[in-house]
């Protein structure tokens, strides 16, 4: 026994003195070190693609002065989102960035802020980073955006009848492009919806997710559709895809419909869901006052009053027109004013290039060929049904404030006051009806 165990540790004796060594030699021994090769420096192919797009951008940048100059200007951070941006523009074999993304750098409104202080570099940044709805494709929707900030005059229905949201679209692109672009980023981001400026959370359509048979861009068909949708009736949705159907005819297409059966209800806006729409995309409180053919004269020229303040101002108005002439099929029309001069009021069409001046509605002048249109001043005041201008006051306050001597109408007291008590003596039976109006020709 005891020489069997003695056996067994003689021979297993030299085995571990081997494994020792062994184990010495590893603990001492370096470690291979390999020679640099040429495909571990190299950088990735779509790194060498990206630093090639931003080399190709860059050259471009420099030819431009104004642009160069602008680009200089921004922060390190802003430099490094503007080059990132620069290559999510570009296609592969593009040899340059989106002109119009340097447009927006030499113009300033890629540096401009919406009402969080967020810019408009800020809001494309992260729509060109974070998650897209699956179904929209995140470098058109980007550049759509940057094309349209750059040049609203892009925007149109085609053939919806959402002529008042594309309106106030087309309105939010002009004067407040950070806002914009935080509009069409929180529609098409995988959450598909944004906190809207009147505290309302406005979520995206679902139906103007997919092409439709219009030319619109996928972003303004997203934003037309969420607005309409956003202010549908309880009970109701809109639904950029329904037939419209008139006398068993197909007419149209796109509307509000009801939730229960999915028929097709309706198809524009009231002018209260009108005013509620600049409300959710701007926060204002707009003063909307509708008229008609039974409004009184002083309705009427308070309507003008503010139209021409606003527009003093620098403020584009959103309005309802009559379109119809005789014998045409269009009735109201939402259109957004530009400016007037002596002879002429100055509109944007939402129809954009579609607008070519037909005759069988209102008599207009082409300006450009992006909507653009100018009616002569008489007839425009008389086409009016609704204007929204800045918050001032309902007509009584208006009245109160003259009273109280404050001007508020007009290019001055005296005019304003003349025009109010001109209107008030012509208006006898308006007055009936309105005893707030009692005591105007006491005032001095």
């Amino acid at each position: 026994m005891s020489n069997k165990i003695q056996h067994t540790r003689t021979t297993q004796a030299p085995v571990q003195a081997k494994k020792a060594v062994q184990a010495s030699k590893a603990t001492t021994q370096q470690p291979e070190v390999k020679k640099p090769e040429a495909d571990q420096v190299q950088l990735s192919e779509a790194v060498q693609k990206e630093q090639q797009k931003r080399q190709l951008s860059m050259d471009q940048l420099k030819k431009d002065p104004a642009a160069y100059q602008a680009y200089e200007r921004l922060s390190a951070e802003q430099r490094e989102k503007y080059s990132q941006l620069s290559v999510k523009t570009m296609k592969d074999g593009d040899v340059d960035a989106n002109p119009r993304l340097r447009e927006l750098l030499t113009n300033g409104k890629l540096t401009q802020v919406d009402k969080d202080n967020v810019s408009t570099l800020d809001h494309l940044d992260k729509l060109s980073n974070s998650p897209r709805n699956p179904k929209l494709d995140q470098q058109q929707v980007l550049n759509e955006t940057v094309d349209q900030i750059a040049d609203p005059g892009k925007i149109h229905q085609s053939g919806r009848g959402t002529c008042a949201p594309t309106s106030m679209e087309y309105r939010l692109a002009s004067e407040s492009p950070a806002e914009y672009a935080r509009l069409a980023e929180g529609l098409t981001s995988s959450e598909g919806q944004l906190v809207a400026r009147d505290g309302s959370t406005l979520k995206t359509n679902q139906s103007s997710l997919t092409a439709d048979n219009t030319d619109r861009s996928s972003v303004s068909r997203v934003i037309q559709s969420s607005l309409m949708d956003h202010v549908a009736p309880e009970g109701q949705r809109y639904d950029n895809n329904v037939p419209q159907m008139k006398d068993g005819k197909q007419v149209g297409t796109g509307g509000f419909v009801q939730n229960s059966d999915g028929k097709q209800v309706g198809d524009g806006m009231s002018d209260e869901q009108m005013k509620q729409t600049w409300k959710t995309l701007s926060g204002e409180n707009p003063d909307a006052v509708s008229l008609n053919d039974k409004s009184s004269e002083f309705e009427r020229q308070i309507t003008r009053d503010r139209i021409e303040r606003d527009l003093a101002e620098g403020r584009k108005v959103n309005v309802s027109l009559e379109w119809q002439a005789p014998g045409g099929e269009h009735g109201r029309h939402a259109l957004t004013v530009e400016r007037q001069d002596e002879e002429y009021v100055y509109l944007r069409n939402p129809w954009g290039k579609d607008e070519q001046g037909q005759k069988d509605s209102a008599d207009r002048l082409l300006v450009d060929n992006e909507g653009m249109i100018k009616m002569k001043k008489e007839d425009f005041y008389k086409r009016v049904t609704l204007s929204q201008t800045r918050e001032e006051g309902t007509l009584e306050t208006v009245y109160q404030q003259h009273k109280a001597g404050v001007q508020v109408v007009g290019n001055s007291l005296s005019r304003g006051f003349d025009r109010l008590r001109q209107a008030y003596n012509q208006q006898a039976e308006w007055q009936q009806s309105n005893p707030w109006l009692a005591g105007i020709n006491a005032v001095a």
